[in-house]
């Protein structure tokens, strides 16, 4: 593949399906956030009714993420009414953060796991319900590693002193009190960012991280955020232009900076989408690696 001459750039990388495998952690974390219940003194077989629900919730909310085709609604168990229960269910557990942000986290494990303890007749106060999420996302963490291919990637970069910062949506980390949701753009970003932490032990170099708290991606102010740490980092002007964006996703990681901030290039690891719906200014690769070709 030609050099495009990519050593003067800035590199900005989205972060689950791009760098790392986050569904190898899902299991796991099922099984952390169930010992916690148990540990919490939820009896064995009411707990592991929860955690099947959450994870009824979590498989729905992704359907309905991923949906393309009303039809396809007909192979899912309680089909798109079912899903549309979820979402007012959602909506009615974050009615306050509505009122003040003018959205909610609808990912928020925290209203996962009261949906399914409710449903159970649980009552989970404030305490157990931190612990136990947090057992979920630190068993994501532990088990969801870096692709083979990022980990000779970010190695080349550093060595060469190219800039990276990694993009990665909020955890939808909610606080829980009196019965009530609320959220906190700073505790749920930093709590994302002490995770990914661990990625530098795991092999990735990077300079810092931009989690989507409180706007998170698709929106530009994302992606504004982004352009505005980097710019600190840097200590000078930077002209988008600069910044090379790579993901696994058009719609999220690559549209808006190209098509709307004029990025200079999106790398598009996936082949999902087809090149008729895409800038010229994206390329595909189906391997992380041949980003060294570039430089």
């Amino acid at each position: 593949m030609k050099s495009m001459n990519l050593k003067n750039k800035i590199f900005l990388f989205d972060v689950n399906h791009t760098l790392i495998n986050t569904a190898m952690g899902h299991l796991h974390a099922m099984r952390s956030m169930e010992q916690k219940l148990i540990e919490a003194k939820v009896e064995k077989d009411k707990a592991n009714k929860i955690i099947k629900h959450v994870h009824y919730i979590t498989s729905l909310m992704i359907v309905g993420f991923l949906m393309v085709n009303e039809d396809e609604w007909d192979d899912v168990p309680g089909g798109r009414e079912a899903y549309k229960e979820l979402i007012s269910k959602i909506h009615i557990h974050q009615k306050l953060i509505y009122k003040k942000w003018g959205f909610i986290k609808k990912w928020s494990r925290e209203v996962f796991l009261k949906i399914a303890a409710d449903l159970m007749g649980i009552n989970l106060n404030s305490k157990i319900i931190k612990i136990v999420v947090d057992a979920h996302w630190n068993a994501i963490t532990e088990k969801a590693k870096p692709f083979s291919s990022a980990k000779i990637l970010f190695k080349e970069l550093k060595k060469r002193n190219i800039p990276v910062y990694l993009l990665t949506s909020s955890d939808g980390r909610l606080l829980f009190k009196n019965e009530t949701f609320f959220y906190d753009p700073s505790y749920s970003e930093q709590s994302k960012k002490k995770r990914m932490e661990q990625l530098r032990k795991d092999g990735l170099y990077f300079d810092d991280i931009i989690v989507g708290d409180p706007e998170d991606k698709p929106s530009k102010d994302f992606f504004l955020k982004g352009i505005s740490i980097a710019h600190r980092a840097s200590r000078r002007n930077i002209n988008p232009k600069d910044m090379v964006i790579v993901g696994n996703s058009y719609e999220d990681d690559l549209d808006v900076p190209i098509n709307e901030l004029g990025f200079g290039l999106g790398i598009l690891v996936d082949k999902s989408i087809s090149r008729s719906h895409m800038s010229k200014n994206i390329i595909e690769l189906n391997d992380l690696r041949k980003i060294i070709n570039l430089l």
